[in-house]
Order: structure tokens, then C-alpha cells, then sequence
């Protein structure tokens, strides 16, 4: 048995398929896991498959007590588009709630992005940005003007990058501020 440093130096530097693999191993060895891989994650899909994966993975974080350990958050949800009627099919994103109580739980988190959908939780979630206060970077892809002005009362940050190329006409990406 490795005492607690040197499986912490070992399990810090495992790929995230290394670690998975590592948790189906043993109960003990699932046990040790989830902490590693909360601490940088990345949750897309496609379709309408979204805001189910980004549910789930709340869910597991929440189940698993590791929203603490994650540093870096990356969340795109592209919205469920319903092409006969010309309208979203999620106005409201469900997983905002899971969302706003796992970043409530994300001491640790530094940089957040959310792309498409994702950037609007702000609106339809205010525990967001009061569980944002320690954030130092916010990254927002094709955010409303909504998602904007929920996040301007963030002052602390010391990266705001906005790239606002889906929703513009031309492309042009904007980076509004990137203070020192």
C-alpha cells in the first residue's frame, strides 16, 4: 500500500482514460478516483444529448462529493432545435439548477467556459454568479446579451474572453478584456 503522497503524485498524473480504467480495477481503487477526474473536465454532446450529459455529470459530481476538487470547467451545450416550428426546444436549460449547486461546491474552480446554451444559465440561474466570486477566468462562446449582463457584476476575474463569432455576422471574435 502507497501512503497518501506518492498516490497522490501517481494519480495527479494519469490521462483521464488511464484513470478510468484505474477505477474499474477494484472498489477501493473506484473509491480513490473521482477526485482526479473532477479536476478537469470538459462536457459536450450532440443533439439533443446536451443537457442530459451535463446533468449527469452534475449528478456525479454531486454523488461523488468531488465539486471541490475541479479547477477547470468546460461546458457546451448546443440547444435542441426543432426545424419545423423554428424554435428551441429548450428554452430553459434543466441542468441549471444541478449546475448552480455543484458550482456552489467548486471551491477550487479557476476558469470556467461555457459555450452556446450553456453561457445563458446565468440568466435562468442566479446562485451562479454568487458561486462564481473566486473565479478567475470566464470564458463565454456565442453568449446572449443576457449572459452578459449577469456577468457583469464579476469583478474579480482576471480573464473575460468573449467570442461572440457564432452569433455575429461577420466572425469576428472580441476580446472584450484581459486585465493583468
Amino acid at each position: 500500500m502507497l501512503n497518501d503522497d506518492c498516490r497522490d503524485l501517481i494519480l495527479k498524473r494519469l490521462d483521464t482514460p488511464s484513470l478510468v480504467s484505474l477505477s474499474r480495477v477494484s472498489r477501493a481503487a473506484s473509491a480513490l478516483v473521482p477526485p482526479y477526474l473532477a479536476r478537469r473536465v470538459h462536457v459536450n454532446g450532440e443533439g439533443g444529448e446536451d443537457a442530459k450529459r451535463i446533468q449527469s455529470f452534475c449528478t456525479w459530481v454531486l454523488s461523488k462529493r468531488v465539486a471541490d476538487r475541479t479547477k477547470v470547467l468546460s461546458i457546451t451545450h448546443y440547444p435542441a432545435f426543432d426545424w419545423r416550428h423554428g424554435y428551441e426546444m429548450e428554452p430553459v436549460p434543466f441542468y441549471a439548477g444541478a449546475l448552480a449547486d455543484v458550482l456552489a461546491m467548486a471551491s477550487s474552480l479557476q476558469s470556467i467556459t461555457l459555450e452556446l446554451t450553456a453561457a445563458d444559465v446565468f440568466f435562468y440561474e442566479p446562485r451562479i454568479i454568487s458561486s462564481l466570486s473566486a473565479l478567475s477566468s470566464l470564458i463565454l462562446v456565442s453568449a446572449s446579451e443576457a449572459a452578459l449582463n449577469a456577468v457583469s457584476s464579476l469583478q474579480q476575474l482576471r480573464s473575460f474572453f468573449l467570442d461572440r463569432s457564432r452569433t455575429q455576422q461577420h466572425g469576428e471574435t472580441k476580446l472584450l478584456r484581459k486585465l493583468g
